[in-house]
């Protein structure tokens, strides 16, 4: 029998030690990979949770939309409104609605509308009228010296006199921005208006 010597041993020896070191060193590395992984996605959680508590109290939210059709076109708008749920009592007099038209055909068109006893900024058309549907705790007055605040118990409607400005036809897509001043978010809502109208009424926008 072939005896080992002392320097094969001792090769063998340094051979395996280096195996066992690179497999620590992967080891190693798949380790950090792994934690480094498990952090992105832990941060990731916290700003989708972030983003989901903005959402469930992030002030007004429309709950349906409705036009009124006159002359072939859509003259009046209605946004019913209520709080998000854990949201705050908020004061809709600095609230301005942006809304965008674009037509199947033709050029594009908008207008930005103010709160009726807000201030008008440069470029309004004016104010949108608000209406109390449901205001049992008498959070909001229609008078100018208000409160305007509406709470977590309250619907209200806002009535948006578009002719003047806008031309809302059959096959228009429509965008609209409740924006919330100061700082506040911004609620959208993007819908197509039907391909045909009735003759007059209202019809129902938010599909």
């Amino acid at each position: 029998m072939k005896r080992m010597r002392k320097d094969d041993i001792g090769a063998i020896g340094i051979g395996t030690l280096i195996i066992f070191i690179a497999l620590i060193l992967v080891a190693a590395i798949a380790a950090a990979v792994i934690i480094r992984t498990a952090e992105d996605l832990e941060e990731d959680a916290q700003r989708q949770g972030e983003g989901a508590r903005e959402d469930v109290s992030g002030g007004l939210q429309m709950e349906t939309i409705e036009g009124n059709v006159a002359a072939g076109s859509i003259n009046q708008l209605r946004i019913y409104v209520t709080l998000y749920g854990g949201s705050a009592d908020l004061d809709t007099t600095g609230i301005v609605v942006h809304m965008v038209v674009i037509p199947q055909t033709g050029a594009a068109t908008s207008d930005d509308y103010f709160h009726e006893f807000g201030v008008g900024g440069a470029g309004a058309t004016g104010p949108f009228d608000v209406v109390e549907i449901s205001d049992p705790n008498n959070a909001y007055t229609d008078a100018a010296a208000g409160p305007h605040v509406i709470d977590q118990d309250a619907l209200l409607r806002f009535d948006i006199d578009a002719a003047s400005s806008l031309t809302i036809a059959p096959n228009s897509d429509v965008h609209i921005s409740l924006i919330q001043a100061p700082g506040g978010p911004t609620m959208t809502a993007k819908f197509s208006t039907p391909a045909t109208y009735p003759t007059s009424g209202y019809v129902n926008l938010d599909n």
